[in-house]
């Protein structure tokens, strides 16, 4: 491999093969704590407050790891965004190969990017849609539960189904460019 196909992420050259499945694992992963960072840009009003005690009182651990907590979503997801960017860039990097049958996301796809994807994508959908049905389950046959509970799940559901359909389309392109791999051969 030329270093004109590959990125630099985080010190390490990486392929562009690489690239897709480190894109597609760090996308599924940001869509499935969608609810997090839901969670994180609607409590800012907790965010005030306990930053006004933290100035007031004296610290204490538990507020240290209160903050912790709150602030780890926002730092996975510029991280996980970072990353993303990163490997989106590599689809620049190689041209040569402009067949459609062959680009997810505008990245090039081989044979290995293929069978992984398609593996990852099948197992999350399984997972997800058992996941799906436990919390509708929770949420119409459950016991009553407050308000923000139900907010809360139903942001869940929603970014599980905005997952699913990621899965799906990312097994559908891999099954095409399975076949267009194959008629290549």
């Amino acid at each position: 491999m030329t270093e004109n196909t590959q990125i630099k992420l985080f010190g390490f050259r990486i392929s562009n093969a690489s690239a897709v499945i480190v894109f597609f694992l760090v996308l599924i992963l940001l869509v499935d704590h969608f609810y997090e960072f839901y969670y994180f840009f609607f409590s800012i009003s907790f965010l005030v407050e306990e930053f006004q005690q933290w100035i007031v009182q004296p610290f204490s651990l538990r507020q240290f790891m209160w903050w912790v907590t709150f602030l780890s979503p926002l730092a996975l997801m510029l991280l996980g965004f970072y990353i993303l960017i990163k490997c989106f860039r590599a689809r620049k990097l190689d041209r040569k190969a402009e067949d459609i049958d062959k680009r997810w996301f505008g990245l090039k796809l081989n044979r290995i990017s293929v069978i992984v994807l398609g593996i990852i994508s099948i197992i999350r959908i399984v997972s997800i849609l058992t996941s799906l049905l436990s919390q509708l389950d929770r949420l119409l046959y459950g016991p009553p539960v407050p308000p923000t509970f139900y907010s809360l799940t139903v942001v869940r559901i929603v970014g599980r189904l905005i997952l699913v359909l990621v899965c799906t389309y990312t097994l559908l392109v891999c099954i095409r460019a399975n076949s267009s791999l194959k008629s290549n051969i």
